[in-house]
């Protein structure tokens, strides 16, 4: 998986918590600069849908950008075709690596999980930072991690 980011962050937080849930290697991509044409002025947002086109397969993006889809406010993140974005806008720097970990395991087949899990969906930052940051056992059998 390769990692870019529009902001410094930690990566080596990140690196580790791929690795950790997934067994994931990142390698780090580098500088991505957000493009106008994604930028909707009317809502002060950069449309997610359409940056995921922007960024190379089995990538994932940090952002430092409010991101949307269309019939959401925002988003954390999104996961799509191989593709990852994260937004760090509305989160602490803390839960990036929780969020970098939810929208992979997206990408790896996992549907938003009920349980006490990395997979819970997140509708505002205090659910977001409340959830663990790892795959509760029925994720894990889902990828084949444990029996």
């Amino acid at each position: 998986m390769k990692l870019l980011y529009s902001k410094e962050i930690n990566l080596q937080k990140i690196a580790d918590a791929l690795i950790e849930n997934f067994g994931l290697e990142v390698e780090e991509a580098g500088f991505f600069k957000l493009g106008e044409e994604v930028y909707n002025k009317k809502r002060g947002q950069y449309d997610a849908s359409i940056l995921v086109k922007f960024i190379p397969p089995f990538s994932i993006l940090i952002v430092d950008a409010d991101i949307y889809v269309e019939g959401m406010n925002f988003i954390f993140g999104l996961a799509t075709e191989n593709r990852a974005i994260v937004s760090c806008y509305r989160i602490p720097e803390e839960i990036i690596a929780k969020e970098v970990v939810h929208e992979v395991g997206h990408l790896l087949g996992l549907p938003h999980c009920k349980n006490e899990c990395v997979m819970k969906f997140s509708n505002s930052v205090i659910e977001a930072i409340i959830k663990p940051s790892f795959l509760c056992d029925e994720c894990k059998k889902k990828l084949g991690k444990i029996d």
